[in-house]
């Protein structure tokens, strides 16, 4: 046997090339995946913050009618405040 290597070993065989293409999408395929699960996870963040903020607003509204309302009536199980808009 010889040590000196022929022509014909020269670059990858097959199976060291699909190989390193299974590994490549792997790992491509691992990172995008974190990426969308990111993605979901954050926009779910922003949908949470946003309904407080619209449920805040809300409450504050409501606190600020009921403040300023001069007379409450309660008729037939409801509540009826002044009108601040139109009072």
């Amino acid at each position: 046997m010889s040590n000196h290597k022929s022509e014909n070993d020269r670059g990858f065989s097959l199976i060291e090339v699909l190989t390193a293409l299974m590994v490549i999408s792997l790992v491509l395929g691992m990172l995008l995946s974190g990426l969308i699960y990111i993605n979901t996870i954050s926009n779910q963040a922003k949908i949470n913050q946003e309904l407080y903020y619209n449920e805040r607003y809300i409450a504050l509204y409501f606190q600020k009618q009921v403040l300023k309302s001069e007379k409450i009536y309660y008729k037939n199980n409801r509540i009826y405040l002044q009108d601040l808009e139109s009072p």
